[in-house]
């Protein structure tokens, strides 16, 4: 399989919110079949809950075929075969992923700190 994109698909309001590291993958395989979906690659997913304090996620990944072969777009379900190959393919490729959260950490401590001072 080919991978198309792979990134840190959390919005600004949940990297605000902390919400766990979560990788969007995008690939495509030799027969042309297109697959989507996100992993989260830490264990913080399971013990994670949102401001409303509901668990965020019932399992650690979702991906789903999004092109057929013949080229034509659908949303099925993969199988267990695919989904070890998208996180086995994430696993491997973790390391290109910018973790945005740690990023959003720093600027919002030295902005904390600006503050601070003026």
């Amino acid at each position: 399989m080919k991978i198309n994109k792979i990134y840190d698909c959390r919005n600004m309001g949940q990297l605000d919110d902390g919400f766990p590291f979560s990788v969007w993958i995008e690939c495509t395989a030799k027969d042309g079949a297109e697959y989507k979906g996100w992993y989260h690659p830490t264990d913080e997913w399971k013990t994670f809950k949102n401001k409303y304090g509901f668990n965020a996620y019932d399992k650690g990944f979702y991906f789903h075929q999004s092109k057929l072969v013949s080229g034509k777009t659908c949303c099925r379900k993969v199988s267990p075969k695919i989904t070890k190959t998208l996180i086995s393919l994430i696993k491997q490729n973790l390391s290109t992923v910018t973790d945005y959260g740690i990023q959003w950490r720093k600027i919002k401590i030295e902005s904390d700190k600006e503050k601070r001072v003026n």
